[in-house]
């Protein structure tokens, strides 16, 4: 059986060479191997994040050679932004299936079969219809008992941030599909600490020297503390194509980009928007990384709230996980469908081009008290 033609990315593999060193961690690295052999749990995702040099991908390294000499290593797929050629989205469930299909005969035998049927998906890059026809299809025949581990490093290098969490939730809602001894244990940077995916073409530094702007092929913009680096905020989202220049106004309070998409667009840089934190599920003892459950990638209504505010939009509000508007304080103000994200942000105050919209948010109030809305002040 010839998988030649699938989407496959040599060198993926976990490295003995980025092994953690003997006798370190060993704390998070036995509670992830019970975690793994647990079959009652339910729990078949553990999400392990940390900033860049907490020891995540090390730690993800020493349990992938861990169960492959327990011969329990369904597949490891280490992103890496760095490799030539770049393992790109469309690589990972193609090369987590072949390597399954070395993993058991049964799988093997199955895969073949999906597709010499259908030839035309080896060079699908759709991620949905591979997971489908890579993954489900084949676990109908699986017939091992035990846990089977799959491991996906670096994530964060997966794409940009939109993407990392569309896999997630992806993963969330359809791993419960395959049989109960799947496991996947995912490894990133935390959300708000995930930098640009492709290449930074432009950058800019604020009039008064302490932030720095960032424009990329990823499609969005960032701000940066210039004094410690790290991120400010979330992504700026709505530039569809490559962004190939930025700079900030006089006063710094806004930031103009222009796009290969053909508009310009204007934002508001004083925003601050938070990042919905992740729901924390254990508590390894480790200060630097979290193990996590993954969004579900599903809405859900907010419980009532006691509070009877009503909350204006024009102070900044940002999008959790979910795709939740949040307001200034985190309240859950309403559901943005994921199609239409990219016109929600009231940080995008101007869109210049042929076919521009922008939603205007300086008239919108909020509250449980709708009745009084209309009568508000605010509008």
């Amino acid at each position: 059986m010839d998988y030649k033609d699938l989407l496959y990315a040599p060198s993926s593999g976990y490295k003995l060479e980025k092994n953690c060193l003997e006798g370190t961690r060993q704390g998070i690295i036995d509670e992830i191997g019970a975690w793994a052999w647990n079959s009652s749990s339910g729990k078949q995702i553990l999400w392990l994040k940390g900033l860049a040099g907490t020891g995540k991908s090390s730690v993800a390294h020493t349990i992938g050679k861990q169960f492959d000499e327990q011969h329990r290593l369904g597949s490891f797929f280490c992103f890496d932004i760095s490799s030539k050629p770049p393992r790109a989205p469309e690589h990972l469930f193609p090369t987590i299936a072949v390597n399954l299909a070395g993993f058991d005969n049964y799988w093997n035998t199955a895969l073949w079969n999906v597709i010499k049927n259908d030839p035309s998906l080896c060079t699908t890059d759709s991620v949905q219809r591979q997971f489908g026809e890579f993954f489900l299809k084949p676990a109908d025949s699986l017939r091992v008992v035990g846990p089977i581990l799959i491991i996906i490093d670096a994530l964060d290098e997966y794409g940009d941030a939109s993407s990392c969490k569309i896999l997630l939730e992806m993963l969330a809602t359809r791993m419960s599909t395959l049989p109960g001894n799947f496991k996947l244990l995912v490894t990133s940077r935390p959300e708000k600490d995930i930098g640009h995916a492709k290449y930074v073409l432009s950058v800019a530094f604020s009039p008064d020297g302490t932030k720095i702007v960032s424009v990329s092929d990823d499609m969005t913009i960032r701000l940066w503390d210039a004094a410690t680096g790290k991120s400010i905020g979330s992504p700026f989202e709505g530039h569809t194509d490559t962004i190939i220049s930025v700079a900030f106004s006089p006063d710094g309070t806004q930031v103009v980009s222009g796009s290969d998409d053909n508009t310009i667009r204007l934002w508001d840089a004083a925003i601050d928007t938070p990042t919905e934190p992740s729901p924390n599920v254990n508590s390894p003892q480790s200060d630097s990384l979290n193990m996590s459950a993954p969004p579900s990638g599903l809405p859900e209504w907010p419980s009532p709230r006691t509070s009877t505010e009503i909350v204006s939009l024009s102070n900044g509000i940002s999008l959790d996980y979910n795709n939740w508007a949040c307001g200034p304080n985190g309240e859950l103000l309403f559901w943005v469908p994921p199609w239409n994200k990219n016109f929600t942000s009231p940080r995008n105050t101007l869109v210049i081009g042929k076919y521009a919209t922008v939603v205007d948010y300086s008239q919108f109030v909020h509250g449980p008290r709708w009745a009084e809305c209309k009568t508000s002040d605010l509008i």
